[in-house]
């Protein structure tokens, strides 16, 4: 080749610039050779250049080799070095350079060097080197440059450090794109979306464009704000800067919309998409998974494989929850199987999420096998199955399941804790309860409300309140569950007093009442019929305008029916427009409980022209009125109705009832007939009512009879003795 083609030195820049942007190492090499033989490495400019050419091949080590040979390291060498380590993700080396450069060579760093080592640091996760870079910074006077000031905000804004970042930003003279992007983006990461939006709306008044950094940063600020109306407005100007087509970026909008309940519009966006990639089909199905629409998601995953797309790890699951929500058996076992075949089960993540579906849906002897295949089982793994068999209220297995866990994992964390106390309140195990509660002192976790919660709720279910109450107090922060919890503990052992003490005290500490909460002390003011605080709790579901819904309607309606005021229990039931058979039973018991017999009938009545069929609890307390009335005829015509028109079976509650029912008119006969036919055992109670009818009407030798059958079903039982000792002494004395 000719030398007069080399002769200009500003041909060998570019022919170095082009061999870096194409990442030819070969024909870098042969410059390499000719600016030897030319003398050209003497200028630090094409040493610089050099070194960067061979940095884009990933050569370090030749890029190392030129600057080591380079008789004059300038800052632009410097530079060059360690902006390839930087380049090549060897950040170790660049800060051992960036040291060395200050040490031995006593060059002053650029900004460009600053920012360069910065990120060096960010992305090895120093921050003690990151901020002491920050500090040297200062010291050169370099604080407030831009592109400096940028890095140094991604920096702080990785590791969380907000404040430290913002005031950065606030101390830089001059912004500009970049540093508004570093802002932006680190608070849409740290889940700060709406300063994020705050800072985008400042930067658009002050009249900077938004790039493509800028707009996912914001994009991702409306998801987690759930923001719909900024998200129309940023989607607007995305498509006005013409990025609507950019893959990540409709991706994004995609998760957007999803994030932000509007899962018509994240459609809309996806099905213009001309070629979706395999994150496009893992927003959209996400969304799907997070609005309940587990049938559309089904339907997308069959399109994928229809267009031989093939789901990655996410995809799966999101498969994999939406099977777990569905309860589909069939579609279970077909994404298990297209995971076997991608070979993804043994991915922990993947095989956490199966054993958790399996167990889910109630499939133990396939979560088992899974989770007994598992070779490095973590806590989400026990975890997961752990929460399986408290789900299904297996709690002896899930306690079995724990000990195991106990030889493996050192270090429990507040979910199992959570589940394995929820396993003691199943099985009432008060022993290991306490030693659950000595383990979770010593991990320094027994103020952690989470788990304070589930301490409250399990020793309430073991009978222990007072223990619950304790564990309550010593609470510094609770929340609406260890409220609950505490609430719910009183009612369970007939504790209402205490429950609407504590009650008063919530609303005392400006605590505010839910659903949870007001249907707890809905149902102690009944059971206790305390009316002025039932009509308290009412009040205040109207004060704080909480939705009246069937349940609340309902614990409204059962609470002033045992108070005796059945004129606000109707009142209550003809506001409800979602009535159910719960409604319906409770005014129905609750006009039962006072005798009125005629009202309890019309409203049977009205409720099956209404298409509600009544239950068994329902024709309990038909039955419980028509004995308390005595209409015999009237409450056996109930009795028929029940098994033959509804075909409900009786139960020893309804063979009661009736007993009870013939017993108080006379028909004893009669009750001992259906009590030798029914198919369904009777117990004690039935036989003992007959026995006392026995007594009032004098009847000895079927007494005798009755009171055989009483001890015969429970001998244990006094009554039995003591009412027939009575008969046979009314007989003596009537000379019978």
């Amino acid at each position: 080749m000719p030398m007069c083609r080399w002769s200009s030195e500003q041909k060998f820049l570019h022919l170095l610039q082009a061999g870096a942007r194409t990442k030819d190492v070969r024909g870098g090499r042969r410059l390499h050779c000719l600016m030897l033989l030319h003398g050209l490495l003497q200028n630090a400019m094409h040493v610089d250049y050099l070194i960067r050419l061979y940095a884009s091949c990933g050569s370090l080590l030749e890029a190392s080799l030129v600057f080591v040979q380079s008789p004059s390291q300038s800052i632009y060498t410097w530079y060059g070095i360690i902006l390839a380590h930087t380049n090549n993700l060897q950040h170790s080396l660049a800060m051992s350079l960036y040291v060395n450069m200050l040490e031995l060579r006593d060059i002053c760093p650029n900004n460009y060097i600053f920012s360069c080592i910065l990120k060096a640091c960010c992305n090895m996760d120093s921050l003690f080197y990151g901020m002491t870079i920050h500090y040297q910074s200062t010291f050169h006077n370099m604080e407030s440059d831009v592109i400096i000031g940028s890095t140094l905000i991604d920096l702080y804004m990785k590791f969380g450090l907000l404040m430290e970042a913002r005031i950065v930003f606030d101390g830089l003279p001059h912004r500009n794109v970049v540093s508004y992007g570093a802002i932006i983006v680190g608070y849409a990461q740290n889940n700060h979306g709406h300063a994020a939006l705050q800072l985008f709306e400042h930067m658009l008044y002050i009249g900077i464009q938004p790039n493509r950094v800028i707009f996912l940063g914001v994009l991702a600020a409306c998801g987690s704000e759930t923001a719909l109306r900024e998200s129309w407005f940023v989607h607007d100007l995305i498509v006005r800067n013409g990025l609507n087509s950019d893959l990540a970026v409709a991706n994004t909008i995609i998760d957007m919309y999803s994030k932000c309940g509007s899962i018509e519009e994240a459609c809309k966006v996806f099905r213009r998409l001309v070629n979706p990639n395999i994150v496009s089909w893992g927003a959209i199905i996400s969304g799907y998974v997070q609005h309940g629409h587990y049938e559309a998601v089904f339907q997308y995953f069959q399109e994928m494989e229809n267009r031989s797309v093939q789901p990655n790890r996410v995809i799966f699951l999101s498969l994999l929850q939406a099977c777990k929500n569905t309860g589909s058996m069939k579609q279970a076992e077909y994404v298990h199987d297209q995971i076997k075949s991608e070979d993804l089960e043994s991915d922990s993540v993947i095989r956490s999420a199966l054993i958790d579906m399996w167990v889910t849906l109630g499939e133990f002897q396939t979560a088992c096998k899974l989770f007994d295949d598992t070779i490095d089982r973590n806590v989400v793994t026990w975890s997961v199955m752990l929460s399986g068999y408290v789900h299904h209220e297996q709690g002896a297995s899930a306690l079995e399941l724990f000990e195991r866990m106990q030889q493996s994992v050192s270090c429990l964390d507040k979910f199992v804790y959570t589940c394995v106390l929820k396993a003691c309140g199943l099985e009432q195990t008060f022993m290991e309860i306490m030693l659950l509660h000595h383990q979770i002192i010593d991990d320094g976790l027994e103020k952690d409300v989470s788990i304070g919660s589930s301490l409250i709720d399990s020793y309430a279910k073991c009978g222990v309140v007072e223990e619950a109450r304790r564990v309550f107090d010593n609470l510094l922060n609770k929340n609406e569950v260890s409220w609950g919890a505490m609430l719910a503990g009183y009612n369970q052992h007939n504790k209402e007093l205490s429950a609407l003490e504590l009650f008063q005290k919530m609303l005392q500490d400006g605590a505010e009442p839910d659903k949870v909460r007001l249907l707890c002390v809905l149902k102690a003011c009944g059971s206790i019929g305390t009316l002025w605080q039932g009509k308290l709790v009412h009040n205040l579901i109207r004060i704080h305008k909480l939705h009246m819904d069937v349940v609340l309607g309902n614990a409204l309606i059962d609470m002033y029916a045992k108070c005796g005021e059945l004129e606000e229990a109707f009142t209550v039931f003809s506001t409800l427009q979602d009535r159910d058979i719960v409604s319906w039973g409770a005014l129905i018991s609750g006009c039962a409980q006072h005798g009125l017999f005629k009202i309890v009938i019309l409203l049977l009545k009205a409720m099956q022209c209404e298409g509600m069929r009544p239950n068994d609890k329902i024709f309990s307390s038909v039955l419980s009125t028509c004995s308390h009335a005595g209409l015999a005829e009237e409450g056996y015509q109930q009795f028929k109705s029940m098994m033959l028109d509804h075909s409900i079976l009786p139960s020893t509650e309804h063979i009661n009832c009736v007993v009870d029912l013939f017993s108080r008119v006379g028909c004893l006969k009669e009750a001992e007939q259906l009590l030798e036919n029914i198919s369904l055992s009777p117990d004690s109670l039935a036989w003992t009512s007959l026995l006392t009818a026995c007594r009032t009407y004098g009847n000895l030798k079927f007494g005798k009879h009755c009171y055989e059958h009483v001890i015969q079903l429970n001998p244990s039982v006094s009554s039995g003795y003591v009412t027939m000792s009575h008969i046979l002494a009314d007989a003596y004395l009537g000379g019978t």
